[in-house]
């Protein structure tokens, strides 16, 4: 029996010899280049997912000053369940440095991430009124409670009835809980944002995060 197995052994032993260095190498080549491959193919599909708006992806914003250092800054902060809100004047690039913090997560730690208007997200919620739809409120608000981080921009372009201040303080409220992180968009002073949303919300982005005052100098010139 011992002999048939050496007999066997030898007999593979010569029809599947050892894979030389080079070989060993060509392999481990190609199966981190199908890796990188697949990784980049996530990162891709995560960003198309994200809906971030194009002409933020195609802007590449200088590091230097300000801007670059609160994106830093922000960056080491999420992934914690964070509630914060980037506050200050038109055309600052407060939402080019929620989309970049956005494509940082994507593609440093394959997160998803999701872009928004409050206008667009009680559309969402609206659309689930008609005889023909086939979501509900709570479905929706499932939705945008998904990804590990959801920008909302125009955090102040909504009528502030409380219809929409009940539905923005479920689905923050829901994020809050699960640990997800949250950026708010706004234009309005740090005291006109914070009577709009209200001190339950407001209580709980002191303690996750803050107010961001986005106070350097434009991003259009």
């Amino acid at each position: 029996m011992g002999k048939l197995s050496a007999n066997v052994m030898a007999d593979f032993t010569n029809r599947f010899p050892p894979r030389t260095e080079q070989e060993q190498k060509a392999i481990e080549a190609s199966k981190k280049e199908e890796r990188d491959q697949a990784r980049l193919r996530a990162i891709q599909d995560l960003i198309k997912a994200a809906e971030f708006p194009l002409r933020h992806l195609s802007c590449t914003p200088c590091m230097d000053g300000p801007w670059g250092a609160k994106f830093k800054e922000l960056q080491m902060k999420l992934g914690t369940g964070r509630l914060l809100a980037l506050i200050g004047t038109r055309g600052n690039g407060k939402t080019q440095l929620a989309v970049a913090l956005g494509m940082d997560q994507i593609r440093t730690h394959l997160k998803a991430a999701r872009f928004t208007t409050a206008t667009a997200f009680f559309m969402a919620i609206k659309s689930t009124y008609k005889p023909t739809a086939t979501d509900d409120e709570a479905e929706i608000i499932r939705e945008f409670a998904k990804p590990p981080l959801l920008l909302i921009d125009e955090i102040g372009k909504r009528g502030g009835s409380e219809w929409e201040n009940n539905l923005l303080f479920e689905l923050l409220n829901r994020r809050y809980n699960d640990v997800k992180d949250t950026i708010l968009i706004d234009n309005r002073t740090v005291q006109e944002f914070t009577e709009t949303i209200g001190p339950s919300l407001a209580s709980r982005m002191n303690e996750g995060g803050g107010v961001v005052h986005c106070d350097w100098e434009t991003f259009r010139k």
